[in-house]
């Protein structure tokens, strides 16, 4: 049952989304900002400390005063793996962080299903998330293997999830529950049957998959679950981004910083006409100079040949022809 505050009870989540408004509201606030949003995501942390971001966030301090002021609350919403460095600044104090790790193709096959974002979108989203996740985790935190948890064997009483989850209720200052308890929650929490990531791609969606990029993912993946400090090993292979994703950003534009460079360039296409047209209005101008000046030149001609001798002697010939052209 989703609790108050909560966002609606919906098809693609019937068990609810523990995702409370006021938080999804503010990270779509964050992310507008920063003139994106979830599907568009930064790639480069962002400087939250400095001006005039950080006086900007001061505005959020009032609706969070009861998050920041209590000891004991969970929220969840995949963008704090982006605005999360944000609420340093608005609660002004260190939130523990839980991280859900889940297979790539998983991830990216809800996308598409959900979202209808392309498995290549998809796979490059989930690497840059978890690029921005691992930035942030620290020893304190706990980190959970999706798959895992889903597999109920490997979740019950005396299970290394069980143990590490322990460990950090402690760290919070927060008592354990009973193994009764555990499995209750378990049993009712976990519900395999609700993965829709399972879904089978199409022919066709596996000839376009790029298979560099879905390796890339893949083997960072098995690679931290293969550890025995899957926290560590999770911040080790994703502390960069390696070339297939930044080759998949460039391709998709799917982070502010391509859109960015998209603008760079249709400014730099209005600079380069802007600069074409000075150019052409000064050649215009010098035209328009070499006419005045051939203009008073020949003024200066016609009025010096009126002030002439012999214009003025041949004054009587001109009035006389001018008649004769009359009468004609």
């Amino acid at each position: 049952m989703a609790r108050s505050g909560d966002i609606d009870i919906q098809l693609d989540n019937p068990m609810g989304f523990f995702e409370s408004e006021r938080l999804v509201d503010t990270n779509k606030e964050i992310l507008e900002r920063l003139g994106g949003s979830w599907e568009l995501p930064p790639l480069l942390p962002t400087r939250w400390e400095q001006k005039p971001l950080l006086h900007w966030l001061h505005q959020f301090r009032s609706r969070f005063s009861s998050y920041a002021l209590s000891t004991a609350w969970v929220d969840k919403d995949p963008r704090l793996c982006l605005t999360y460095p944000a609420y340093l600044h608005i609660l002004l104090k260190r939130i523990p962080l839980v991280a859900a790790f889940r297979e790539p193709l998983q991830v990216a096959m809800s996308l598409y299903t959900r979202d209808g974002l392309s498995i290549n979108q998809g796979l490059a989203l989930w690497m840059i998330y978890n690029f921005h996740l691992a930035a942030e985790l620290s020893s304190d935190d706990l980190f959970l293997p999706y798959d895992i948890l889903l597999q109920a064997p490997e979740v019950c009483s005396g299970s290394l999830i069980q143990k590490n989850v322990y460990q950090f209720l402690e760290r919070c200052y927060h008592p354990r529950p009973a193994d009764q308890d555990w499995q209750r929650l378990i049993d009712s929490s976990i519900k395999p049957e609700l993965n829709r990531s399972n879904a089978v791609l199409m022919s066709e969606s596996r000839l376009r998959v790029n298979t560099s990029l879905l390796n890339c993912c893949q083997q960072r993946y098995d690679r931290t679950l293969a550890a025995t400090d899957w926290l560590n090993e999770f911040v080790n292979q994703f502390s960069n981004l390696p070339r297939p994703v930044l080759d998949e950003v460039v391709y998709e534009q799917i982070v502010l910083e391509t859109k960015s460079v998209e603008f760079k360039s249709v400014c730099d296409q209005l600079e380069s006409d802007l600069l074409a047209a000075d150019e052409l209005l000064v050649a215009r101008s010098d035209q328009l100079q070499s006419l005045q000046e051939d203009y008073s030149l020949l003024k200066h001609k016609y009025l010096g040949i009126q002030a002439s001798t012999s214009w003025r002697m041949m004054a009587p010939v001109r009035s006389l022809m001018d008649r004769f052209r009359f009468l004609r």
